[in-house]
């Protein structure tokens, strides 16, 4: 029996059986799995059953489809394939398997099982302590993408906002020691450091962990999937649930290099620095122009960007207007929404629009930092006329939006997403 478990920010939604038809998702009702998201397409994705085999295919979405963190048109499934739509998780699984070898949860064999929310299937062997040929690491992934990978040693290995921590990460969401990954009587474990929102693994609360090949660790907005290899290749090593047998992670792409004498691994305290974030966009706009302003918030999350929105970003008890200024100092790019009730508006809108004018001329000829981005037919203000201007309200303006901050971000060495 195959069957879909539905997941948003490591909650099961739904779970869902599979029948050998055609299984549309998309945010319209008339999917047959409807996601009413703005992350998701009106028609996004379908999964087919072909040929003795289930596909997933991409229905040409605006943010796209992956599968285990790889951007996919169309590909075959395989028990514990994680598949990602805007910002959805469904979980694709198999029960049932026989012949393919015991199946375990929770690391207990069991003969017949029916998958619990916040379980995962493992196949093949129970696990057993590491070998000392094994290599274990870290991948850490933000919205899809791989942020870095650093080498376990047999050692503790502190995770937290604050720089005292072996990795840091610089994020709101995480608490200042918010975990410790360690070495104990052969194995790794991950154990919650008292944080405000808690540690996951595989979608279930822990205050305390043994860690198998393929878990994903989620802390704060952050994914860290926990991987073992076996150089001397006695063992296989599994990630998501698939036999590997040595991969490496870079930046984005998923690389299969054997072993290469030449290959860094970095083992020393590491920060999630500004090469290794997206790029940060400042979302200029008129309070009247909220609605279209949030649909475009949402749309540049989906895509890979990190937009600044005030509803979205100031904490309570901030002086907002320091914090604007900061934010739009801070960021690598301004879309100045324009609209008939901006233009014409007194009042703050026109000091941060200032205030952006005031950055860009710090910046070098040529840089792309104002976009001006018309929400209507409107004239432009001539203040910002030098800049080539994208229009929304038309159906190749996000694109022309999206492809010019693609453009600053290659500049800058920040993630893209393809």
């Amino acid at each position: 029996m195959a069957k879909l478990i539905l997941t948003f920010e490591q909650k099961v939604l739904k779970e869902i059986i599979l029948k050998r038809e055609t299984f549309t998702i998309g945010r319209l009702p008339d999917n047959l799995l409807q996601i009413d998201n703005l992350s998701v397409s009106g028609h996004h994705a379908k999964i087919c059953w072909d040929q003795g085999h289930y596909t997933v295919q991409d229905l040409v979405s605006l943010t796209g489809i992956y599968v285990n963190n790889k951007k996919v048109a169309k590909s075959e499934l395989k028990s514990g394939d994680q598949i990602f739509i805007g910002k959805y998780v469904l979980q694709f699984v198999v029960e049932g398997l026989g012949s393919l070898g015991s199946t375990y949860q929770n690391n207990q064999p069991e003969t017949q099982s029916v998958l619990k929310h916040g379980e995962q299937p493992m196949l093949a062997k129970q696990p057993s302590p590491l070998k000392d040929e094994a290599i274990t690491k870290l991948i850490l992934t933000f919205e899809q993408k791989v942020l870095k990978e650093i080498i376990l040693k047999r050692e503790t290995l502190t995770i937290g906002r604050l720089p005292d921590n072996v990795l840091q990460i610089d994020n709101l969401s995480l608490s200042g020691h918010h975990a410790k990954i360690c070495w104990d009587q052969g194995r790794h474990t991950v154990e919650d450091l008292g944080s405000l929102n808690g540690v996951y693994v595989n979608s279930q609360k822990v205050a305390k962990s043994e860690l198998k090949s393929g878990d994903q660790i989620l802390i704060g907005k952050y994914f860290l999937q926990f991987v073992v290899e076996d150089t001397s290749s006695l063992n296989a090593t599994y990630v998501n649930n698939q036999p590997v047998t040595k991969s490496v992670v870079k930046s984005g792409d998923q690389i299969i290099i054997g072993n290469n004498p030449q290959l860094k691994h970095e083992t020393s305290a590491t920060s999630i620095g500004i090469d290794g974030q997206r790029l940060s966009v400042f979302l200029c706009h008129s309070t009247g122009d909220k609605p279209a302003v949030r649909n475009l918030y949402q749309l540049l999350r989906a895509d890979g960007f990190a937009p600044w929105l005030d509803e979205e970003d100031l904490l309570a008890g901030q002086n907002w207007q320091e914090e604007i200024r900061k934010a739009v100092r801070a960021s690598d790019c301004v879309i100045v929404c324009l609209s008939k009730t901006s233009v014409t508006k007194e009042g703050y809108i026109q000091r941060e629009i200032k205030f952006a004018l005031d950055v860009e001329e710090e910046k070098l000829p040529g840089t792309i930092f104002i976009i001006p981005l018309r929400l209507e037919e409107v004239d432009v203000p001539e203040r910002l006329q030098k800049w080539h201007w994208a229009d929304l309200f038309k159906e190749e303006g996000y694109g022309r939006l999206t492809r010019a901050l693609k453009t600053r971000a290659q500049a800058l060495g920040r993630i893209v997403i393809s």
